[in-house]
């Protein structure tokens, strides 16, 4: 028995039932039946076509011209596909050193849409890649790039770069007590200004005494003598952080020396008896015989001392008592008492 049919396909045949057949069939009176089909293999048909220009403007006509070649009849139906417009899409990496303090953006451009092969255009910045898709620069400011495709199609996009500056980190100190008398004391406010450059995102403090701040200009107030380091640190875009240090000495904001002895003869040597002092105001001087009769006395926030005469007169050599009060720049009162020794 042959086949009953078979189904080929080939290139630009196709073969669907080449011929159909009983060979032989025996029927129960033995009696031979015989039945035929033919199919005939017909070609495929070629097609192709011509255009009269390949580049036109909007609203021009095109004539398209079919070419095919078969057997029988032919019919046509025309399908006109629109390429995609012109677009790029930009892929944005940042290549960070902290330590070098760089930051470097490497943008890689993918035309789509048009007719490619594209050819890449950069306003800036140094190009690369096979058909200028890669764009690197460490510079901020607007840049443009602008494809053409192979039909002279053109499209440009431009993007903003912002580029982080890395700067400098440091930090200025002042206070009343620095201003008045070049030191920092105990219980008188600190002002801490940050002086830090670039393009951070903000500031964070460490005093030293266990205090901290994210202020971007904080003032603080020690409340003990001793060495403090202030640690300022600025944080930048992509986590890079820089680092400034001080060191404070605070003091107990104030300090007073009472002389022992004076000669006052006028040879513009200690000739008066008075406190040298820093950080004190609100001064009173108090001068006593040695039977505790006030002889002198002095009040103001600046006093000059007892010249060594009473009620116009030298006064004798011999010791004398002083007592003298004030007040500290943070208002603390202080009193010192004393004797001391007049020498002509």
């Amino acid at each position: 028995m042959g086949f009953k049919g078979f189904i080929y396909i080939g290139y630009s045949f196709c073969i669907i039932i080449t011929s159909a057949f009983i060979s032989k069939v025996i029927n129960e009176f033995e009696m031979p039946l015989k039945k035929e089909a033919t199919r005939t293999i017909v070609a495929l048909p070629t097609v192709n076509f011509t255009f009269t220009d390949n580049i036109t403007c909007s609203g021009s006509e095109i004539l398209f011209n079919a070419i095919a070649s078969g057997e029988g009849t032919l019919g046509y139906s025309w399908e006109v596909r629109k390429s995609r417009p012109l677009d790029i899409q930009l892929q944005e990496q940042s290549n960070i050193d902290c330590e070098a303090q760089s930051i470097i953006k490497v943008f890689t451009a993918v035309p789509t849409g048009g007719v490619p092969p594209y050819q890449l255009t950069w306003s800036s910045g140094t190009v690369s890649g096979a058909n200028n898709e890669v764009m690197t620069t460490n510079a901020s400011g607007l840049v443009s790039i602008e494809v053409v495709d192979s039909i002279g199609s053109r499209f440009t996009r431009s993007i903003d770069v912002e580029i982080p500056v890395l700067g400098d980190t440091d930090f200025e100190v002042t206070s009343f007590g620095y201003i008045n008398y070049g030191i920092f004391a105990m219980l008188d406010p600190i002002q801490f200004a940050n002086t830090v450059i670039g393009d951070y995102d903000s500031v964070s403090w460490d005093f030293g005494d266990g205090s901290f701040s994210i202020e971007e200009n904080p003032i603080h107030t020690y409340q003990r003598q001793g060495t403090y380091e202030v640690i300022l640190t600025a944080h930048y875009p992509y986590g890079c952080l820089y680092t400034r240090t001080q060191t404070l000495e605070v003091v107990k904001g104030y300090n007073i020396i009472m002389p022992s002895a004076f000669t006052p003869n006028d040879d513009g040597i200690n000739d008066f008896f008075g406190p040298e002092y820093i950080g004190l105001k609100n001064l009173e001087l108090y001068i006593y015989d040695t039977w505790g009769n006030l002889i002198y006395s002095e009040i103001g926030d600046v006093i000059r001392g007892w010249n060594g005469k009473i009620k116009g007169e030298q006064a004798e050599n011999g010791n004398y008592h002083y007592v003298f009060r004030a007040h500290t720049i943070f208002e603390e009162p202080i009193e010192k008492k004393g004797a001391f020794t007049l020498i002509k």
